[in-house]
């Protein structure tokens, strides 16, 4: 029998059905298994971001939980830089749980936009070659990229918020 955390390497159809818990969850990983089962067979279940986001998406779907437990969660992952949560709220579920749902998501999503997606600090938006991804000043400096060096098609600093803009 085929272990359910774990993918399998050569059936296409137990891959999409198979938990895929990122080895770096630590702490996380429980909770990223029971969002993870939300998500339908067949859907793929993995998340496609790096850990830093992991707070993010497990308090989001602890608050989707409280008004909707039977929510569903199509797919988490980075776009553009920051998280996208696609799910689905019961059908059954009355307007104004729905718009408190919905806020909830967007809530998300906007926390990416300042969290760093690999160690969770404050961090801001940042541009590489068409590439964006949201990174704090030491994540960033440790990918060999410097935010001194904004010509050439060197890194740019998108978000200037000072609450949220590394040091130079």
């Amino acid at each position: 029998m085929t272990d359910p955390d774990r993918a399998p390497a050569e059936d296409p159809t137990e891959l999409l059905h198979a938990l895929h818990i990122p080895d770096d969850a630590g702490s996380y990983a429980v909770a990223l298994q029971r969002l993870l089962r939300r998500i339908p067979d067949g859907r793929g279940r993995w998340i496609g971001h790096d850990a830093g986001w992991y707070p993010i998406i497990v308090a989001c779907d602890e608050q989707l939980a409280t008004i909707d437990p039977t929510y569903t969660v199509l797919q988490v992952k980075e776009k553009f830089g920051t998280l996208r949560y696609y799910c689905a709220p019961s059908v059954d579920l009355a307007d104004e749980d729905r718009d408190r749902f919905f806020h909830h998501v967007r809530d998300a999503q906007s926390a990416s936009a300042r969290t760093c997606e690999i160690c969770s600090k404050p961090a801001a938006l940042r541009e590489h070659r068409g590439w964006l991804k949201t990174l704090c000043h030491d994540c960033f400096e440790q990918r060999g990229l410097d935010l001194r060096d904004s010509g050439g098609g060197w890194p740019t600093l998108i978000a200037t918020d000072s609450a949220t803009t590394p040091e130079p």
